[in-house]
């Protein structure tokens, strides 16, 4: 028995070691001398993750209250994060999970200053003999070769900047006004509206704490109405088997409703300044995927003169009726197959701390070249067949786009909201 005893009491030894040397991280010694090897933090200080720092002798409490071991003070100690909404200049210690007062800690790790003197960046290891670079904010700074131990807690200044990309992500949604810019004298265009879903990726160069300056492209999906309006006061004539007959077509108004679903792709160039400022500009290629047209008639009237007789008639069946109110439904109208346009875009992200942003601007496109074609011979957008010895006249309604507009392309303005997610990649 009393040896089974002395077996429970080297593995409780055994065990309980095992558990202290966990609680100090087993990774250093404890150093008598540690407290002369950190130095004081520079006025307004930030600790990041990852900083390595001493606890000073003269900090007694943890910010929770606790007294503090006597062993914490000759380790090393791993930074978590600095400040919470309830130790706002408190640090948390990674081994050891509790709350430290910022002026009870000593930097053990070097900290890059500013011209001014002002702490821009600290380091998360220093490797004996090796450069060391690291991303702060968008910035990428370069230190000396250091040629000392890993624990190395001199101060030292920036002295180059490092080049690198950064690559980004984007959803947007964007709305505004519209219109198809409908090349005709004849009527008027309807100010319209358009909605799109946007993908985008974009990459950038970046030089230092200068503007970033890159490439942007991606997809759009969206809904686009536009259409044309107007009076209407169409003259033609038509032959018969008794002779000439002069129409005039009138209505006090004609209105077309065009709907398309439309996808374009963007190629800008896009510009991200430092204060949160973006600037894209650059074309567009921009195509219909589906469409549909309706139009309506409000008091329309056919006007018939038989010339040789010297007889009038207005809306009879033997000449050709529109009746009032009468509407044409189009699917897949004649509109343009390409759109090339200029787009522009403008406004200002809002900035998280994880790197994304929240972009709010104005965006605007203006079409410069379109594929759209008019081939339709109509006279009027009510072309009637005249009368013959068997059969009353017959009417056939046209679109008011394929019987006035010489060209067609598109221009909108709008608000555009986006959530960027972006990545950096470094090139030295």
């Amino acid at each position: 028995m009393k040896k089974l005893n002395i077996i429970l009491f080297a593995l409780c030894c055994l065990t309980s070691f095992g558990y202290a040397q966990q609680l100090i991280g087993n990774k250093a010694p404890q150093d008598k001398n540690l407290q002369s090897k950190g130095h004081e933090a520079p006025e307004g200080y930030k600790y990041q993750r990852g900083d390595t720092v001493i606890i000073k002798k003269d900090a007694i409490n943890y910010l929770t209250g606790e007294r503090m071991s006597n062993w914490v003070y000759g380790v090393r100690h791993i930074v978590a994060r600095h400040g919470s909404p309830r130790f706002q200049d408190g640090v948390l210690i990674q081994d050891i999970m509790s709350w430290v007062p910022a002026d009870g800690l000593l930097l053990n790790t070097p900290v890059v200053l500013d011209t001014n003197g002002k702490a821009v960046y600290q380091q998360d290891t220093v490797y004996a003999d090796r450069e060391v670079v690291r991303t702060v904010h968008d910035t990428i700074l370069q230190t000396k070769t250091v040629h000392d131990t890993a624990y190395v807690h001199d101060t030292v200044s920036v002295v180059y900047s490092t080049r690198y990309g950064i690559n980004r992500l984007s959803l947007g949604v964007r709305g505004g006004l519209a219109s198809l810019m409908h090349g005709t004298n004849a009527m008027k265009d309807n100010l319209g509206f358009d909605v799109y879903f946007d993908l985008q990726y974009a990459h950038y160069w970046k030089q230092g704490d200068k503007a970033a300056m890159g490439i942007l492209t991606g997809v759009g999906v969206g809904f686009l109405r536009g259409g044309l309006h107007g009076n209407i006061d169409d003259k033609y004539q038509t032959s018969t088997d008794g002779g000439q007959i002069l129409y005039n077509i009138t209505a006090q108004e004609v209105r077309e409703k065009q709907d398309q679903v439309m996808v374009d792709v963007p190629l800008m160039f896009s510009i991200v300044t430092d204060k949160g400022f973006f600037f894209n500009v650059g074309p567009k290629v921009s195509f219909p995927v589906w469409s549909r047209s309706k139009m309506n008639f409000t008091e329309p009237h056919v006007d018939a003169l038989f010339v040789e007789e010297g007889v009038s008639v207005r809306d009879r069946l033997i000449t050709g009726v529109v009746p009032d109110g009468a509407y044409k439904d189009v699917v897949n109208w004649k509109h343009p197959v390409l759109n090339v346009l200029l787009g522009g875009e403008i406004g200002y992200e809002f900035k998280f701390k994880n790197g994304h942003a929240l972009g709010l601007g104005l965006y605007g496109d203006y079409g410069v070249y379109s594929l759209y074609k008019n081939e339709s011979e109509a006279q009027s957008i009510v072309n009637i067949t005249p009368p013959s010895n068997s059969a009353p006249a017959s009417v056939k309604i046209e679109s008011p786009s394929d019987v006035y507009t010489s060209k067609m392309s598109l221009f909108d303005v709008g608000l555009k909201l986006t959530y960027h997610i972006q990545w950096q990649k470094i090139r030295l």
